[in-house]
């Protein structure tokens, strides 16, 4: 838990405190609450239908040059196929925190799901194959960005 609900307290102490240097950091990945979370059909107000899919209301962001990769690397990647320049402009929570202690190569995702925060955001909110979509792209992505 970083905190981010307290203008990313626990981001800030952790990045001062427990991050190597710039020049060590080749690559930083931020995985977010709405890593792989699965989107859903409301069929009237409170009642939702699971979807085999994921919210595509996340985002992506990367450092430019890594950007041609990651679109190819998460072609079919419900919101993370558009991946956006990772900016403190662009970002929001720890990923804005990271990028505001200067850590700009980056692949970080962030963003809220249907069920975000809520007392039914649990086991449901996104399951396997959705996780292992959203991480064989990953995967590929940061094997390409570190050969």
């Amino acid at each position: 838990m970083t905190g981010h609900e307290f203008e990313n307290l626990g981001s800030k102490k952790f990045n001062a405190q427990m991050v190597p240097p710039l020049g060590d950091v080749d690559l930083w990945v931020h995985l977010g609450a709405s890593f792989a979370a699965r989107d859903w059909h409301e069929l009237a107000p409170g009642l939702l239908a699971p979807l085999p899919s994921m919210d595509a209301q996340h985002f992506l962001l990367g450092h430019v040059s890594f950007l041609p990769i990651l679109r190819q690397a998460m072609k079919g990647v419900p919101g993370f196929e558009v991946p956006y320049v990772a900016s403190v402009e662009a970002a929001a929570g720890e990923a804005k925190q990271i990028l505001i202690d200067g850590y700009t190569k980056l692949i970080a995702n962030f963003g809220t799901h249907r069920l975000h925060h809520a007392r039914s955001d649990g086991l449901q909110a996104t399951d396997g194959v959705l996780v292992r979509q959203a991480y064989v792209g990953l995967q590929s992505a940061v094997s390409r960005i570190l050969a």
